[in-house]
């Protein structure tokens, strides 16, 4: 029993230790929050802030790390107070607040807020991320819109805007002059109520060329609101949203004033590109802003998806651990029994090891840290090895494990990182014997074109060709009713996939359902390191 303790105690500091470096690791910045008191922190907090140690966090108020005043006017020290509340009392608390950095700089955050419990006390877990970026792009969108108004509203000519019915949907302020109605006169009404029934029906409104992309200049005659008839040219278009707009010009006077006309011609034009070009400038922040919201959008979904997997896959071993370790504790057991209640927690601790070693290696990917060690390897020793300690879990299942020596890699060694490599292959020998239920396993490797082939062949459950793009990207999962059954975070072929690629090489895999899968990967053949 003293060596039984003596384990759990390790593999406890273990994963704790694990556990940090997934906080330390985190792209978002994190930290913790005791009594409205910051007590620990991330790297990325440090960076994300500009100062050098965690200690100039560490038992401060989140007010102090923002300016006094928030963007709604409110005291930092008031709203951080209230915003803390919300959280302890629902549990979490989503929202934006503008924070300072060391060097003074003010940048905008998405602040979550979710309350944990430690050591029997309640604690908030807090993550920033910078959205700096996506309010520059609101603010330039607003202000886009503001130079566009000025201009819509100031330019000398009539300005009308329709819907592809032609009911007026906005005006400016120079029509009024124009026609003698007021704007709120005009917006819902048919634009054929400015031109006389007679003249409409000798020159109908051309729609249909409008609506086809052309622009249409004519001259037309306007019935004013006082009756009196004026002339006017009229310049027609669509809008790249499908609008219909119009710009109007009393040119009544064109024969008494010819250089005038000229003069408003080109004042016209460059109100047309100006106005052309604020919309294309409109539509292009639009759709950054659309992809913007639809990636973060898409990000936080697969995070929050593959968050709450994990709290299922670590709270089932966690079970098994707590709930044999409490029947252990139970009297009158039998050695067979208490045998099999330790061997259920190891297996459960082991899961956990598993798991938590995952979530380590998809942090340092997600962050690009992913370090390679090349060293002189023994291809088919390392594979041998494997064969080994695979052999008695396959055995379980009655499915045939085969390691296929080729005589072309008998002996060669080659410069690689052993460590990687022998994940790599773990990973996908343990997800075959995983898929398969019954049949045999095979794996091995031959040289070709300058690299190393390998390949895990299985006689499993294949794998649905429309999931091909889905299973090596890291925060989704296949889903379907044949996974269901089956234990497993699934990350198993994201890192897989990464550590292929930090080696320089590459993975593809051939299937069909119901009769197996091989997966196929390459690394470089380097004989020196």
């Amino acid at each position: 029993m003293a060596n039984y303790e003596k384990n759990n105690f390790i593999n406890l500091k273990e994963s704790e230790e694990r556990f940090r470096k997934l906080f330390e690791h985190s792209a978002d910045a994190t930290l913790i929050i005791e009594d409205n008191m910051f007590v620990d922190c991330n790297k990325a907090t440090l960076k994300m802030l500009k100062i050098d140690t965690k200690e100039q966090v560490f038992n401060t108020h989140p007010s102090s790390l923002s300016p006094k005043y928030q963007p709604d006017n409110s005291l930092s020290t008031e709203k951080a107070e209230v915003m803390m509340k919300i959280a302890f009392k629902e549990g979490s608390n989503r929202f934006e607040w503008v924070h300072k950095r060391a060097n003074g700089e003010l940048f905008y955050a998405e602040v979550l807020l979710t309350k944990i419990y430690q050591n029997n006390k309640e604690l908030l877990h807090c993550v920033w991320r910078d959205i700096t970026e996506r309010k520059n792009a609101e603010k330039a969108l607003k202000e886009s819109e503001e130079r566009y108004k000025i201009l819509f509203d100031q330019a000398a000519d009539g300005v009308l805007v329709g819907n592809s019915k032609g009911i007026i949907i906005n005006t400016n302020k120079s029509i009024s002059k124009i026609t003698g109605y007021t704007v709120n006169e005009l917006i819902g009404k048919s634009i054929s109520i400015l031109f006389p029934n007679n003249v409409l029906k000798q020159k109908p409104l051309r729609y249909d060329l409008v609506k086809a992309g052309e622009t249409v200049l004519n001259v037309r005659k306007l019935l004013k609101k006082d009756g009196s008839v004026i002339t006017v040219e009229m310049n027609s278009k669509k809008l790249e949203d499908g609008r219909l707009q119009a710009f109007l010009r009393d040119i009544t006077e064109w024969n008494d004033n010819k250089q005038k006309i000229i003069d408003k011609n080109q004042e016209l034009e460059t109100t047309k590109n100006e106005l052309k070009k604020l919309n294309a400038e409109l539509l292009k922040i639009n759709k950054q802003l659309k992809k913007a919201k639809n990636k973060a959008e898409e990000s936080d979904r697969l995070k929050s998806a593959f968050l709450a997997n994990m709290s299922h896959e670590i709270r089932t071993p966690m079970n098994g651990i707590l709930g044999f370790a409490e029947l252990l504790k139970m009297p009158n057991l039998s050695n067979d029994t208490q045998d099999m209640y330790i061997e259920i927690i190891e297996q459960s601790g082991y899961r956990m090891l598993d798991i938590i070693n995952n979530l380590i290696d998809i942090s340092k990917i997600e962050i690009g840290q992913i370090d390679v060690y090349n060293e002189l390897t023994d291809i088919n020793q390392l594979m041998d090895d494997l064969y080994k300690f695979f052999l008695p879990e396959a055995q379980k299942k009655n499915i045939e494990l085969i390691h296929n020596q080729s005589s072309a890699t008998k002996g060669i060694k080659i410069s690689t990182d052993k460590t990687k490599l022998s994940q790599i292959i773990s990973n996908l020998v343990k997800n075959a014997i995983k898929f398969t239920d019954s049949g045999k396993i095979e794996f091995g490797c031959k040289k070709e074109d300058g690299n190393i082939k390998f390949h895990i062949k299985d006689d499993g459950i294949g794998i649905d060709l429309e999931f091909a793009d889905k299973i090596f990207q890291r925060f989704k999962q296949v889903s379907s009713k044949k996974m269901e059954s089956y234990d497993g975070a699934g990350l198993g072929l994201s890192i897989s996939k990464a550590f292929i690629e930090a080696l320089g090489g590459k993975i593809w895999f051939e299937s069909e359902i119901n009769k197996g899968s091989t997966f196929f990967f390459t690394i470089p053949y380097r004989s020196e390191k």
